[in-house]
């Protein structure tokens, strides 16, 4: 039998180190010098004790060992040779993240000390028409994209990618770069040509970045999201009538239109039900929907109850510029206090970068508010009071055109009245489906 002396290479913290390596296991006292802990043999039990941040029980020729109160199986035993104790490389990994509570693993013969690596490679894939990047990533990780032309870039936050990783550009792929952040990774890719496809989605256990021959678009799925329900009344008119009910009811009549018209319709919500506003975002995602449509009903504040306002206004996704645009977008967004108060509060940084995504689709954002703003008004003749822009937070996960409609002042005894009669409310959603489909005409001529 032929003995292999190698030597294994561990990098920890910042340092390398090389251990000798025999026929693959390697000295504990070696390992030692190189982690920093404490060792214990017991020669009657034939027990040894490891200890750092865990403490270690291992066996010489056991595969079962004991890391605090839990018990563990090895691939291959601890060794007793030539007097000394010896581990197999192949169980550090495992053995050295339970005993330092820090992430081990190996790659490419080396082992490494790290964080939790959640971004495990990157394949490019190259086909007829088709190049596909795809990142494995380990756990749901978020992500966000943005770009335009030739360059696009991913974001994907809270990850950690494996060391060393290589990436080779292919296909329409020309450039692409992978830049580790504090709390994020960025990927910026360069494609070959303006006039291609560029999606991206999460498949499984990765996130894939796609180029394609341009297709023509249409405009197939519109998802269509009734305002506030369930524990959420939203604002109330001086007789009583709820928000939540307007928007239910102008909702359904939208969809039964545009059912007729051949889209495929998804609602937020069909009944009196509470939604929170990232799940009702959830819902257009997860359809990869191609326009969002957030039915509400304006208010005037409750401080100022006496001012009499009127009118309708379409929002699409901006910084507020006004006071008034200010005060809608605090109401609406108002609709938070309602989610559970355990929720995680979401990142200053991810609010930002969310708001940059939405950026790719702002001018057809600001297209779909105009076209819906102005039939709308022809429609039910109420007053136009513009289109406007506002950070809601309904808005700003939606990866498509997106817009709130607010279809009238509930506040306003006048338009309260309006907004209670039925036949009006298919004015509504008349206007709206004018709207939708005047967008979508233009829309498809372009593309």
């Amino acid at each position: 039998m032929v003995t292999l002396l190698l030597s294994l290479v561990i990098i920890y913290q910042g340092e390398r180190y090389e251990i000798p390596e025999v026929s693959g296991y390697v000295n504990v006292a070696d390992l030692q010098e190189v982690i920093g802990f404490s060792t214990r043999w017991d020669r009657e039990k034939k027990f040894l004790y490891i200890k750092k941040n865990m403490e270690l029980k291992l066996m010489p020729d056991n595969t079962f060992f004991e890391a605090g109160k839990e018990v563990y199986q090895l691939s291959k035993p601890m060794k007793l040779i030539e007097g000394k104790l010896m581990l197999h490389r192949e169980t550090l990994p495992e053995l050295l993240s339970l005993l330092t509570g820090e992430e081990f693993f190996e790659k490419g013969g080396t082992i490494y000390a790290g964080r939790n690596v959640n971004v495990l490679g990157v394949d490019i894939e190259e086909k007829k028409g088709v190049t596909k990047v795809k990142i494995k990533i380990k756990g749901n990780l978020r992500f966000y994209y943005e770009g335009k032309d030739t360059l696009w870039k991913l974001t994907i936050f809270d990850a950690v990618p494996t060391p060393g990783m290589v990436l080779i550009p292919k296909g329409f792929v020309k450039k692409v770069k992978m830049e580790e952040k504090e709390n994020y990774i960025l990927f910026t890719f360069v494609i070959k040509d303006g006039n291609k496809d560029v999606d991206v989605r999460k498949d499984k256990d990765a996130i894939i970045f796609e180029v394609k021959e341009r297709e023509k678009r249409e405009i197939k799925t519109i998802v269509i999201d009734a305002g506030h329900g369930g524990k959420d009344p939203g604002a109330i008119g001086p007789s009583g009538l709820k928000e939540k009910y307007v928007t239910l009811d102008v909702a359904k009549k939208l969809a039964a239109i545009l059912k007729r018209k051949g889209f495929n319709i998804i609602m937020t919500r069909t009944d009196d039900t509470f939604i929170p506003l990232k799940e009702r975002t959830r819902i257009a995602d997860e359809a990869r929907a191609d326009l969002f449509i957030s039915i509400h009903c304006n208010a005037v504040p409750k401080r100022k109850k006496k001012e009499v306002k009127k009118g309708v206004e379409v929002y699409f996704l901006s910084a507020a510029k006004t006071d008034w645009e200010r005060a809608v977008e605090a109401r609406e967004n108002s609709s938070i206090e309602f989610e559970k108060t355990n929720s995680v509060p979401v990142p200053e940084l991810e609010y930002i970068l969310w708001d940059l995504a939405q950026n790719i689709f702002l001018e057809e954002s600001s297209e779909l508010a105009i076209a819906i703003q102005e039939e709308l008004c022809k429609t039910t003749g109420l007053y136009n009071r513009g289109v406007k822009q506002a950070n809601f937070y309904v808005l700003r996960l939606n990866y498509m055109p997106a817009v709130l409609v607010e279809i009238g002042f509930i506040s306003n005894p006048h338009e309260e009245k309006l907004l209670k009669s039925s036949s009006f409310r298919e004015k509504i959603a008349e206007g709206i489906a004018r709207g939708i489909e005047r967008f979508v005409r233009e829309y498809e001529k372009k593309y």
